[in-house]
């Protein structure tokens, strides 16, 4: 079974919240789509994507992955 994860940090990079998405088809642009709602929604906090469950989140990201993945999210 395919199961992504949409880990959605506030303004200071803290784990706030955790979406996940499990069986049906396109998991992985559902938890993309998730993460761009709550960045939306919630100005100045960020989301990643991360395959599997909330075990896989990190507790705290740091700027730079932040950015990281927002490049390769882009692409």
């Amino acid at each position: 079974m395919d199961k992504w994860t949409s880990c959605q940090y506030d303004d200071s990079f803290n784990l706030a919240g955790v979406t996940i998405v499990e069986g049906g088809f396109n998991t992985r642009q559902q938890a993309t789509r998730r993460s761009h709602e709550y960045e939306k929604e919630h100005k100045g906090c960020a989301a990643i994507e991360v395959e599997g469950g909330a075990e896989n989140c990190p507790i705290h990201l740091v700027v730079q992955e932040v950015a990281q993945h927002h490049l390769i999210r882009g692409k």
